[in-house]
């Protein structure tokens, strides 16, 4: 995990679960990565290796499938 917590949210870091780690590649030129929200920075996509890249549509379909598999896995759960 590579987000930048303030010391203060010790209890927030406790509850982070990570999902999706992968980096959607701008289409259009970033001015700005909110990185104080966010933890991005343009290194992140300078230094990241082309299975950490992916675009948009490649993500929406990636959110798709794991919602799908976590839906499916806790209604199978419930049986």
């Amino acid at each position: 995990d590579n987000h930048n917590y303030d010391d203060n949210d010790k209890e927030d870091q406790q509850k982070v679960v990570v999902l999706y780690d992968k980096y959607v590649w701008p289409t259009k030129r970033v001015t700005d990565y909110r990185t104080q929200y966010s933890g991005i920075t343009p290194a992140h996509f300078s230094n990241a290796n082309k299975h950490q890249l992916v675009t948009l549509d490649q993500c929406r379909m990636d959110v798709l499938q794991l919602l799908h598999s976590t839906h499916n896995n806790n209604n199978n759960s419930t049986n």
